[in-house]
């Protein structure tokens, strides 16, 4: 499950085309609130627009130290939703409870206290940690380390990746719609997250070509997988009537990296597979199922940014084939 910033304020104007598309995309956070949102051209040329959206509240009861386990409340909705009656698009929108937990260890604390203060002296200057829409200089001092200093960093930061643990873990329910909130399912499941070793590095190769030495480093790759017990109403189309209650296993995947020195890259994927299901999911070849969304944005400002954005696949609760491109303006506001 993944997240991000902060909004106040207006909403922006839409420009350009890719096959037909535009968009524009907002990101923010306020009060445990974070929010994402594409605003584009919705897939049916009848000049209607589409909202791509998901909205969390985070609650979390944690004390003073931030290492160890801590518990909270989570509350999402989020979906495709297409303005225009009869429009077709990405048929999909979803609310959601959940009870969820999270354990942290860093292992900055196992460094002697001299080692400590060093490792952050050092990570404030360090490039890779500064958004790329970040335009504020740099502070003077960040000139002054050599390449031996950078050297020692990343064998710290290296140390210190193999000893930090951190995952999550949820109980949720869902209910999962069309756009029209007609046709549903009910979902009860639990599912747990964490990173995923050296998965960034691997998809990293590519981009990695494209970027100087400005010591960039990739994220890691944050993976989700989970169990769910759905229980479609009959009015679904997948189920044809059938409405007879399945597992499924889901799986999510979110990455980001940076390319030529100033975009941003970044992709979630969805899996899911059914188990048990009706005879008539089994005709339609429908027993897995996935959803790919990726996004390129290229920083103009601090808060604003080109965004180039792609979605195909099949999302529940029907499964229908989609795809879309759009070209458009993103909205970072604070």
């Amino acid at each position: 499950m993944i997240g991000r910033m902060r909004m106040c304020g207006c909403l922006c104007a839409l420009v350009t085309t890719l096959r037909g598309a535009t968009a524009a995309q907002i990101v923010g956070s306020a009060s445990g609130v974070t929010y994402d949102v594409d605003i584009r051209k919705a897939t049916e040329e009848n000049g209607a627009f589409g909202v791509d959206f998901d909205v969390r509240y985070d609650r979390e009861r944690s004390g003073p130290n931030p290492q160890g386990h801590h518990y909270g409340l989570g509350l999402r909705a989020g979906g495709f939703q297409a303005l225009g009656a009869g429009t077709g698009d990405v048929n999909e929108m979803f609310g959601e409870v959940a009870v969820r937990g999270r354990y942290y260890r860093s292992g900055l604390m196992s460094l002697p206290a001299w080692q400590q203060t060093r490792y952050l002296q050092l990570a404030e200057c360090d490039p890779a940690a500064r958004e790329p829409s970040d335009s504020t200089e740099p502070d003077p001092r960040c000139s002054e380390y050599t390449a031996a200093d950078w050297a020692e960093y990343n064998e710290l930061i290296r140390r210190l990746g193999k000893q930090r643990r951190f995952y999550s873990y949820d109980l949720h329910y869902r209910y999962e719609s069309t756009q029209d909130l007609t046709r549903g399912q009910n979902v009860f499941g639990l599912g747990v997250s964490g990173e995923v070793p050296r998965l960034a590095e691997a998809l990293d190769v590519i981009p990695a070509l494209t970027r100087d030495s400005s010591g960039f480093r990739p994220q890691e790759v944050r993976g989700y997988a989970g169990i769910d017990y759905v229980d479609p109403q009959s009015d679904v189309a997948l189920v044809l009537g059938a409405a007879s209650p399945f597992w499924r296993a889901r799986w999510e995947f979110a990455w980001n990296t940076q390319v030529f020195n100033a975009l941003v890259l970044r992709a979630t994927w969805y899996g899911h597979y059914l188990f048990a299901v009706p005879e008539p999911v089994k005709v339609a070849d429908r027993t897995f199922n996935a959803f790919l969304q990726v996004w390129l944005n290229y920083p103009v400002t601090s808060e604003t940014a080109l965004l180039i954005k792609y979605v195909t696949g099949r999302v529940p609760p029907e499964y229908e084939s989609t795809s879309m491109g759009s070209l458009g303006f993103s909205l970072t506001l604070q």
